[in-house]
């Protein structure tokens, strides 16, 4: 009995969630954004070489040591808020930028494109997940 009423007093102090309507405009960009992303990543992810703006970024091939840099920086990737600490994320964006892209460094990467390369590097971090072309 003890137990029922415990249930009872936990389902009336959690709230009831609250559908939020999104106005036509910003529901229908939305959309367009989420299409446009996977898209992107469609594209992208089956690519070796992806040129832009006149750079050409070359996929490495990864070794078992670069492999497993990698899976630990994707772990750490999906655990930083990019909205609360900036700086870790672009930080780890270029740390695995540097395992994924040919002739990538740090000085390169401070200096790139952050939105082409965070694109690239998103897309080829899974390429060892079955979208490698061989």
């Amino acid at each position: 009995m003890l137990k029922q009423e415990e249930e009872t007093k936990e389902k009336e102090q959690t709230p009831e969630p609250v559908a939020i309507e999104l106005d036509p405009f910003w529901k229908d960009l939305n959309e367009k954004a989420n299409a446009t992303g996977q898209k992107n990543l469609e594209k992208l992810i089956i690519l070796d070489e992806y040129e832009r703006d006149g750079i050409v970024y070359k996929s490495k091939k990864l070794t078992p040591k670069a492999s497993g840099q990698l899976k630990k920086l994707m772990r750490e990737a999906a655990s930083i808020d990019e909205n609360e600490n900036w700086d870790a994320h672009t930080d780890n964006i270029k740390k695995r930028a540097c395992l994924l892209i040919e002739d990538m460094t740090p000085e390169k990467f401070d200096e790139c494109d952050y939105y082409v390369v965070e694109n690239v590097v998103t897309a080829w971090g899974l390429k060892p997940r079955g979208f490698r072309d061989l």
